[in-house]
């Protein structure tokens, strides 16, 4: 899997304390938990959310 944040292009242009706030956001690294031994699959609950996205283009890109 693969983490996908803006394009080079966008990033180039922010100032480097926010390049550096992407950089580290886009140093997660994903993990397919199928891998991992002794999981309870039956108690595991994944859902997917937007949470933390509010704001992105403005607090992170300083996009208005």
């Amino acid at each position: 899997m693969n983490v996908y944040g803006p394009p080079q292009h966008v990033i180039d242009r922010l100032p480097r304390d926010r390049q550096e706030l992407i950089r580290k956001k886009l140093d997660l690294v994903p993990i397919n938990v199928r891998v991992l031994d002794n999981i309870d699959w039956v108690g595991l609950k994944v859902e997917r959310t937007s949470e933390g996205t509010n704001g992105y283009e403005q607090d992170v890109l300083g996009l208005a």
